[in-house]
């Protein structure tokens, strides 16, 4: 039986294989909704901000395989914006489903989300990229357990910056820049794509199923493995009068 509520702050599809992006736009307003998520506005643009700045880093280090290694206090600064803003979209999500634990939360915690999202099977893509169109798959290790490398390194250098500066590389900020947009994608779908307006606006590659945007760096391919019983059902005009529209997902 399909899901007959939205969880909060976890996007899904209604229809596989076909209807994988329509049916996510028919019934989108559901993501609109303040009880959803009602910082919508500050999350989105708080991605593109990051975004820009990373961009803006290109006019000094080239998007080539040549310089995934390069690293500096530009990209330093960068990474750790990144991963802080990981770290937030993370526990917005799990706060937002009642979960709770005592104590600083974790990757072993953020890794729960990653099976109400799907995120391990997320493919992103940049199209501005020296070798040719580059594929990053920022939480391709959660599809084998809750480590992730680009993680531990912006722990390490964080830490101890003397020492491990190297890993502040921009191979390891494209990964955390591709994390953020993931996880916010996660919770808003294409509304990402538009962070100063209310309505849904990007382009979608019918062979591919690969949405993109000229307001972002990213394009991105969704994951194609979600069952039956895991998909949305419902007719959210009618829904959206119930007074708890949302349901609570059980991490």
């Amino acid at each position: 039986m399909k899901q007959s509520q939205p969880y909060k702050r976890i996007i899904r599809p209604f229809s596989l294989p076909d209807l994988y992006t329509i049916g996510y736009n028919s019934q989108s307003n559901y993501i609109a909704d303040d009880r959803y998520a009602s910082d919508r506005f500050e999350i989105i643009r708080a991605y593109h901000i990051l975004e820009k700045d990373v961009v803006h880093l290109f006019e000094f280090i080239e998007p080539s395989d040549a310089n995934l290694r390069t690293y500096s206090y530009r990209v330093y600064k960068l990474f750790l914006r990144a991963a802080t803003e990981f770290e937030l979209n993370s526990k917005k999500i799990l706060s937002a489903n009642g979960y709770a634990r005592t104590g600083n939360w974790n990757v072993t915690d953020y890794y729960k989300i990653n099976a109400a999202t799907r995120l391990s099977e997320y493919r992103l893509f940049i199209n501005i990229w020296g070798n040719g169109k580059k594929e990053i798959n920022p939480f391709s290790e959660w599809a084998a357990g809750h480590s992730l490398s680009w993680y531990q390194d912006y722990n390490s250098v964080k830490h101890n910056r003397h020492d491990e500066f190297a890993r502040a590389s921009l191979g390891n900020l494209l990964n955390a820049l591709g994390a953020v947009f993931s996880v916010v994608f996660a919770q808003f779908h294409n509304f990402i794509f538009t962070q100063y307006q209310p309505n849904m606006g990007f382009h979608s590659d019918d062979d591919t199923n690969e949405l993109s945007s000229e307001n972002t760096l990213f394009s991105i391919i969704l994951p194609q493995s979600w069952t039956e019983q895991e998909m949305y059902n419902f007719d959210w005009s009618a829904l959206r009068t119930d007074a708890a529209p949302f349901q609570d997902y059980a991490f």
